[in-house]
């Protein structure tokens, strides 16, 4: 599970969130209803075209050895595609079937430093993550 630094990031963002643990085969958070840049995105309604989204759930695996290790990359439910292009966002075309659902894959890094143990967390990383979604 996070680390309780973590969980007061997260609530003192007002961010609704999940845990979940080895035990659910997967240790992650997943971030509720993320609000997005106003127009940016768009995914597949169910009447089969494109439709405007204003939030997304993001899921966030959590390493065992974290906080020593850092986070990397993210994941996004629904899929997001650009809404000027109707495209994949860079690096953000990849699937994966986690807590038995479908998921986006990001690949993102903290390319900027290395990872610093005990000084970085998610509050660090959830930076890059709402960064990605802004620039995308």
């Amino acid at each position: 599970m996070l680390p309780e630094f973590d969980r007061e990031f997260l609530e003192g963002k007002e961010l609704a969130f999940t845990e979940y643990g080895p035990d659910q085969g997967l240790r992650a958070v997943v971030v509720h209803n993320v609000a997005l840049p106003e127009g940016k995105f768009v995914t597949m309604g169910a009447s089969g075209q494109h439709e405007p989204v204003a939030s997304c759930d993001v899921l966030i695996k959590i390493p065992d050895q974290y906080p020593d290790a850092t986070l990397d990359s993210f994941y996004a439910r629904p899929f997001l595609k650009l809404a000027n292009s109707q495209s994949d966002p860079q690096n953000a075309t990849a699937t994966e079937q986690l807590l038995n659902q479908p998921w986006q894959f990001w690949s993102r890094h903290l390319n900027t430093h290395r990872w610093r143990p005990n000084i970085d967390s998610l509050a660090t990383y959830w930076d890059l993550v709402r960064q990605a979604l802004r620039s995308a």
